[in-house]
């Protein structure tokens, strides 16, 4: 609820969890909060990591067999959701969910091979909606097939 009261961003309920993507573009130093110039809100610098198949089996999430010492720092100091489920059990339609906020049905992407964008030329991304609100959405890896 932090996220959704301080962001310039006005997401839809299903992607209210989500607004975890991108840094402010205003610095290249990392902080908890940026001001925005033009209008002299604060809004958090935001951090939005997506991995394919790791289940939660972090100690962040209480396996203590689990030896992931920096994952855990960083969750203790930030959200950490524990209720997070995925749209389809494959990763092309679970991230194009993810990154729409509409579900595979709604997107047509249910498969490893369709862009999201061969159904829905015109929607806007998660990323898409941070760099409109003034933010710099950086992604390393395969995000969207």
């Amino acid at each position: 609820q932090l996220c959704s009261a301080h962001c310039p961003v006005s997401p839809r309920p299903s992607t209210r969890a989500l607004q975890l993507q991108c840094l402010p573009h205003e610095s290249s130093t990392a902080t908890s909060q940026m001001t925005n110039s033009s209008t002299g809100l604060r809004r958090p610098s935001v951090l939005l990591v997506i991995v394919d198949d790791l289940r939660p089996d972090l100690g962040a999430y209480g396996r203590e067999w689990a030896r992931t010492p920096h994952i855990d720092a960083l969750s203790r100091r930030s959200v950490t959701f524990t209720n997070a489920h995925a749209a389809v059990a494959n990763c092309n339609p679970s991230r194009a969910a993810l990154l729409t906020g509409r579900t595979p049905h709604q997107t047509g992407v249910v498969d490893l091979f369709t862009h999201v964008r061969d159904h829905i030329p015109d929607v806007v991304t998660l990323p898409q909606r941070f760099r409109r609100a003034g933010y710099l959405a950086v992604s390393h890896g395969k995000v969207v097939h």
